[in-house]
């Protein structure tokens, strides 16, 4: 696993032991700091590149999180639905309801997106907010919504998969709704679990 998440302090890090061994080399004119200089240097240009090709946990969940809200805002219902654990049913029903009743319109901005790993890597929370014009599909609203989320994630054949969503206030940060009594409604309805 890659030491950070992001490529910019190891490469500023190494960049500033360029300099100093640069400006140690101005002093002394020693070739051995103008080569300690040039290892550095190269070996920040590795880190970016190292950077570039390592996609940590974090990393796979926020791509994950960014993959459903796209989805869900580009009307594709299968790639959503695809997001969603085969455990987890009934989030697919709700999501597929989800996807009839609304339609979120082409300003949509995804933004907070916050990633904590949990259970040895296995399960991760993701919390962010999606800020959007919805329109209902039957009846005739249409206004710009607010909105924050936290979803869990969990690791299913090496992608992670949804199991979980709250609806979180985008102000106080309470829980709104936590879906768990419509999905409980919803297996019911439909014969799940």
């Amino acid at each position: 696993m890659w030491f950070t998440e992001n490529a910019w302090q190891p490469m500023l890090l190494f960049t500033l032991l360029a300099m100093i061994s640069g400006m140690v080399w101005y002093r002394r004119l020693q070739s051995r700091y103008l080569i300690i200089m040039t290892c550095f240097l190269l070996i920040a240009g590795a880190s970016w590149a190292i950077e570039r090709t390592v996609v940590t946990a974090r990393e796979q969940v926020q791509n994950s999180v960014t993959g459903i809200v796209t989805a869900f805002q580009q009307r594709d219902l299968d790639l959503t639905v695809s997001f969603i654990s085969e455990r987890a049913e009934d989030l697919k029903i709700l999501i597929g309801t989800a996807y009839n009743i609304v339609e979120v319109k082409d300003d949509m901005r995804l933004t907070d997106i916050e990633v904590e790993l949990l259970n040895q890597k296995t399960r991760a929370k993701s919390r962010f907010r999606v800020n959007a014009t919805v329109e209902a599909l039957q009846g005739n609203f249409t206004g710009h919504q607010p909105t924050r989320w936290e979803t869990t994630w969990q690791l299913e054949g090496g992608e992670w998969k949804m199991i979980n969503i709250l609806q979180i206030d985008p102000i106080t940060g309470n829980v709104i709704t936590d879906f768990q009594q419509e999905r409980s409604m919803i297996s019911r309805t439909h014969g799940g679990r």
